[in-house]
């Protein structure tokens, strides 16, 4: 696998692909239907990107903010990658290793107390630095150095 280095810090680097909103089905006075696992409609080519996960009414105690996977189409098949816990209120980068097909989606399953939800994601397309010579070449060096 290539080792690559991407400039994290640049917002240029970034471009914002989706903000969803949702709320949940009220019950009565106190009872909700869960919002559930939705397809963002996102399509990524990038292996690098961020998201965020909010809810206006969010608990001290609570901290987890549900799960993204990816999906492939592969022949007209939805295939899922490895899930990807999110925190309220942060802004997680992700690296996704994908060997089985770009473009590729993303799905949310929230958890089933949140009351609303809102879901951002951005996906990196700036340059993508491929390290794997420069580390060939300072081995090769240093096998040089011990001959």
């Amino acid at each position: 696998m290539a080792s690559e280095r991407i400039q994290v810090n640049n917002p240029e680097n970034w471009q914002l692909k989706t903000v969803i909103t949702k709320t949940a089905e009220k019950l009565g006075d106190k009872a909700y239907v869960p919002i559930g696992e939705f397809d963002t409609g996102v399509s990524l080519t990038s292996p690098f990107f961020l998201a965020e996960i909010n809810c206006s009414e969010k608990k001290t105690t609570w901290d987890y903010g549900g799960n993204l996977r990816p999906e492939y189409s592969v022949e007209g098949l939805s295939v899922y990658g490895r899930k990807y816990s999110l925190a309220i209120g942060k802004t997680l980068l992700i690296v996704v290793n994908n060997d089985v097909a770009i473009p590729y989606g993303l799905r949310y399953a929230s958890p089933k107390w949140f009351k609303d939800l809102t879901l951002r994601i951005w996906e990196y397309v700036g340059l993508v630095e491929d390290t794997t010579l420069t580390q060939l070449s300072n081995i090769q060096l240093k096998i040089d150095q011990l001959l």
